[in-house]
This record gives structure tokens, C-alpha cells and sequence, in this order.
């Protein structure tokens, strides 16, 4: 039973997709030691949510939620310069699933505020995305060169946290 989770993984993509190894090569480059939440109820459980896109309905890894309110902020850090082409944000039941996505990149300073102060890269609205079925792709163009991703949820589906 899921309660009070509103998303379960993020797992983002680069170009080379074609072969499903290639898909999970983005998380090799991911500085694991550096990726930060912001409002996280369970401090670092977002490392365990940032998975390969095999393994992307695997939950026994754990899942994440708000502490408070339904914005996260998450602080991707990447080795090198990446080039991302589409993220899934897997959501939970009862209207915790995120409803918004806001990326930025290449960010210095990123804090729980950034969604207030800056304006995003690209917004997505999202669905309920119970199942992983759903990748959204990025605006490309944009999204080359990615030395950090910040990927900030603001609203969900009407629960009182994410």
C-alpha cells in the first residue's frame, strides 16, 4: 500500500537510447554523493529514486515524499556535460502524484526557493503516471551541455503533500 508518496522514481535519459544499456549510462555520469532534495521528509532517500530505467518499477529501493506542503527540489549533479532527452516521474495514488515539473540546468545555487526566484528552462505539466508509461521529452536544444539538472515540483493532483 502506498501512503503519502506522490512519486516514486525519476529517471531521466540521454541521447544514446536506442539499447537499454545505454539508457541507464546517464546514471554512471550522476555525482551520487552531491544529488540533494530539498523538503524531503526522509533525508537522502532521493538517491535511492534516481534509478535506471530497467530497473524504474523497482520500489523496494524505496520512494520519496514532501515534509511539508507539495514542493521538492532535486539537485542532480552530472561528472560531465550531458545531453538529457526525456525524464518519467513515476507518481503515487490519491492525487500525491506531481502535477508540474519545472527544469533548470546548470544552476550554482539551488535551494527550495529556486521554483519562487528563477524562471524554468522548460515546465512540463504532468499526468498521473502510475505505471512508468510516461517519458517526457525536453526541449533538446536546451538541454545539451547539462553539467546539473534541477528538477522542482510545485503542485500535485490535490494532496496535501507530494
Amino acid at each position: 500500500i502506498l501512503t503519502k508518496k506522490w512519486w516514486k522514481v525519476i529517471h531521466i535519459m540521454q541521447d544514446a537510447d536506442v539499447l537499454r544499456n545505454l539508457r541507464s549510462r546517464i546514471l554512471m555520469d550522476i555525482d551520487f554523493s552531491a544529488v540533494q532534495c530539498f523538503n524531503e521528509q526522509s533525508s537522502g532517500a532521493i538517491k535511492k529514486v534516481i534509478r535506471s530505467f530497467d530497473k524504474k518499477m523497482d520500489f523496494a529501493q524505496g520512494e520519496t515524499q514532501s515534509g511539508y506542503g507539495p514542493d521538492l527540489v532535486i539537485y542532480i549533479p552530472f561528472a560531465g556535460e550531458m545531453r538529457v532527452k526525456s525524464i518519467c516521474v513515476i507518481g503515487g495514488p490519491d492525487g500525491k502524484s506531481p502535477s508540474k515539473m519545472k527544469l533548470y540546468k546548470n544552476e550554482s545555487t539551488v535551494d527550495i526557493n529556486i521554483q519562487e526566484d528563477k524562471k524554468a528552462v522548460q515546465t512540463i505539466d504532468l499526468n498521473e503516471n502510475l505505471d512508468g508509461s510516461l517519458e517526457y521529452p525536453v526541449n533538446v536544444s536546451k538541454f545539451n551541455n547539462v553539467s546539473n539538472l534541477v528538477i522542482g515540483f510545485d503542485e500535485n493532483f490535490g494532496a496535501s503533500k507530494t
